[in-house]
């Protein structure tokens, strides 16, 4: 109504949509400034300024790159953003320990920009709880009179690893949409004994004996046992041959495990490798994950998991 400065008055204005006249002088004087937050998607709930330039840079810039990913539309989970807000403040001088993109700075930036977290699709899935009870029971008597050392545990997991997040942060108005989810899959079989001190090589199945990404790689020489079959499952044969080789190597008492000391962060590594594909990608498809990737984050996963851990996991039994 007053573009240019040649529309209504401010008592007309203020006549017009039933205002107070210093509210509409207000508003006059502060236009400029309500459109670019309008422009921005700002929140308007939100009437501090920030003070520091270079962290409302970071703000804006980090912004800018999480519009341009929803626009493709790639998901963006809370940990995706707050490491890409990392290697923006390092590009602008900050370092570790004066920015650390807190989940703290998350729910300003998110109030700022008026950014929801929302479900993009999910299932969950019934536990027999009977049995769970049962078993809990009975393995106390089947475990009595073993050292804690000699006794293992085996269990087999699926791992959607090309899988976008659930979960992605948007706009408060944008419809949540993530594209085709990836069905491309791996089951992981994991062993360690009850003191955690020993953990053996995980077991990964696929379709194919020798993937794409293979090349020019031996097998034997991979930090996981790499098996394979059509659906990528774990089959009665697969097991069974598993579990003799296993049993041979307690009998002849090779129990000589060696780890490596890495101590990587394998979700900064999995967040760092999507944010640098995110770069090129259009859509969620485009963002490159082989079979060697989701190896390797297998073994740093396993190396991980603390003797502490795993004697936590057996406590409630």
């Amino acid at each position: 109504d007053n573009q240019n400065a040649h529309g209504l008055s401010v008592r007309e204005l203020a006549d017009n949509y039933k205002i107070s006249k210093s509210s509409a002088a207000n508003i006059l004087r502060r236009s400029e400034e309500l459109l670019a937050d309008y422009s921005s998607n700002c929140n308007k709930g939100i009437k501090r300024k920030l003070k520091d330039e270079n962290r409302q840079k970071i703000d804006e810039l980090v912004f800018e790159w999480f519009t341009q990913q929803r626009a493709k539309p790639i998901p963006t989970s809370r940990p995706i953003l707050q490491e890409k807000a990392r290697q923006v403040a390092e590009q602008l001088g900050y370092t570790s320990e004066t920015f650390k993109a807190s989940n703290g700075w998350l729910k300003k930036f998110r109030n700022r920009y008026a950014i929801s977290f929302r479900t993009i699709n999910g299932e969950s899935a019934l536990v027999d709880n009977s049995t769970v009870e049962e078993w809990t029971q009975r393995l106390s008597t089947i475990l009595d009179g073993f050292d804690e050392n000699d006794v293992f545990n085996a269990d087999e997991t699926g791992l959607s690893y090309r899988a976008t997040p659930d979960h992605s942060l948007v706009l408060s108005k944008e419809e949540c949409k993530g594209g085709k989810k990836s069905k491309e899959r791996l089951t992981v079989l994991l062993c360690s004994n009850l003191t955690g001190t020993v953990k053996l090589k995980p077991v990964v199945i696929g379709k194919s004996q020798r993937p794409r990404c293979f090349k020019n790689i031996t097998t034997s020489k991979l930090p996981v046992i790499w098996l394979s079959n059509r659906t990528a499952w774990m089959t009665c044969n697969l097991f069974t041959d598993w579990l003799i080789t296993i049993n041979y190597r307690m009998k002849k008492r090779i129990e000589k495990f060696f780890f490596s000391s890495t101590m990587l962060h394998v979700t900064q590594k999995l967040v760092k490798h999507i944010i640098a594909q995110c770069t090129l990608a259009q859509t969620a498809d485009q963002i490159s994950i082989t079979v060697l990737d989701a190896i390797k984050w297998i073994d740093l996963s396993w190396e991980n998991v603390t003797e502490k851990t795993i004697k936590n996991g057996f406590r409630a039994l």
